[in-house]
C-alpha cells in the first residue's frame, strides 16, 4: 500500500515508515493550548492521499 504524503510546513518532522501495525505517529505543526470543554483544529502539516477504501482516525 502506498500513502502520498506531502508536507506543507518544511520544519515538521518526516513521518517514518512503519514496520509492524497500522498506524503512524502524528505531531502538531504548532503549539496549541487547549482549555476544558473548549474544541480547536489543530494544524498536522501534512496533507496525504490515502487509498481507496481506507481512512484515517486522528
Amino acid at each position: 500500500m502506498l500513502i502520498k504524503i506531502k508536507y506543507l510546513d518544511e520544519t515538521q518532522t518526516r513521518i517514518s515508515k512503519i514496520e509492524q501495525g497500522d498506524w503512524i505517529d502524528l505531531r502538531a505543526a504548532e503549539d496549541v493550548a487547549i482549555k476544558k470543554d473548549e474544541f480547536k483544529l489543530v494544524p498536522l502539516g501534512v496533507a496525504m492521499e490515502l487509498p481507496e477504501g481506507y481512512e484515517a482516525h486522528v
